[in-house]
């Protein structure tokens, strides 16, 4: 029988005696001996075992790019979270799906599992995991936990819930697209999504209840946001439904903004649709509550909006 990491048998002398050392059992196995016959003795552990032990997990800990330490109890898991998302030619994968056990899923199923505490860190990491060309993280369905900013700051990364059953609850945070080319898909959340890179598509999300809905900002350095996408998504109950800051060639499209409630129930801070910027479209938009505004100038084109 190979022993693998268990210690080889062997029978040494100690105080005169032959003892079998370290003392496994019959498959080779350390026990415990037994409690009603002192003849049969426990193992001993040696020391070169445990030592051979924490060198190994010690090596996978810093393969994954971390620094062991005698603290943290979960840095060996996070480190074959890490080497999970490699593939066996070495590459990072390009699609990593992000689940949560309060809905039954299991490590088995997903590269990243959240507990319903802090469910940002996973899903924080599994961006950072991403290859530096992009990919994807599908994030399955389930309620998720959210108390700090979700930061999509890879490149053409697309980050895609299932729909209604995707369920993001934030707490004081938000989502913040940061990289370029970025798609934020089928996302049921209660805070907003702002973006701040170029060529981004905001589609079929709901955001609910916030000070903003979609938020469009500046790229950096005061320099308008471009080609941003912001189609068929559902904008409840926010102070502004979507607000375009600063931006050009965006594109808004079969949306669907709800507001506060009536006209009458608005303050000159509320409003559904607000657009900044210049060589914006929005079109086919279902607007209720109270009409959109356009503070940038006659660039930008507003095409078959319904409004109630």
């Amino acid at each position: 029988m190979k022993s693998g990491l268990y210690p080889n048998e062997q029978v040494i002398e100690v105080f005169g005696e032959q003892v079998k050392w370290p003392g496994l059992g019959p498959d080779g196995k350390f026990t415990n001996g037994s409690f009603t016959d002192p003849l049969i003795k426990p193992s001993f552990i040696p020391a070169e075992t445990l030592n051979l032990l924490l060198d190994n997990m010690q090596r996978v800990i810093e393969e994954a790019g971390l620094e062991p330490n005698n603290i943290e109890q979960d840095q060996l898991l996070r480190a074959l979270r890490a080497r999970k998302t490699v593939n066996v030619s070495g590459k990072r994968a390009a699609t990593l799906v992000v689940g949560t056990a309060l809905s039954g899923h299991t490590f088995a199923e997903v590269d990243y599992l959240c507990d319903g505490v802090d469910d940002q860190e996973e899903i924080n990491a599994a961006v950072q995991a991403l290859p530096e060309g992009g990919g994807k993280i599908v994030i399955r369905e389930g309620a998720y936990r959210i108390t700090a900013n979700i930061v999509v700051d890879r490149g053409c990364a697309t980050i895609e819930g299932m729909g209604a059953s995707t369920v993001l609850a934030f707490t004081g945070a938000a989502v913040f697209v940061n990289g370029n080319n970025v798609t934020v898909a089928r996302l049921y959340i209660n805070s907003s999504i702002s973006v701040y890179g170029n060529g981004c598509t905001i589609s079929g999300n709901t955001c609910n209840g916030n000070l903003r809905g979609i938020y469009i900002g500046e790229s950096g350095n005061s320099i308008k946001t471009t080609f941003i996408k912001i189609v068929a998504n559902t904008c409840n109950e926010n102070a502004y439904g979507i607000y375009v800051d600063s931006s050009m060639n965006t594109v808004i499209d079969n949306t669907c903004i709800r507001g506060m409630g009536r006209e009458e129930d608005y303050t000159s801070a509320h409003e559904t649709l607000e657009v900044f910027g210049k060589k914006n479209f929005v079109a086919n938009n279902y607007i209720m509550g109270k009409n959109y505004k356009n503070y940038g100038d006659a660039t930008n084109m507003f095409v078959n909006n319904k409004y109630n």
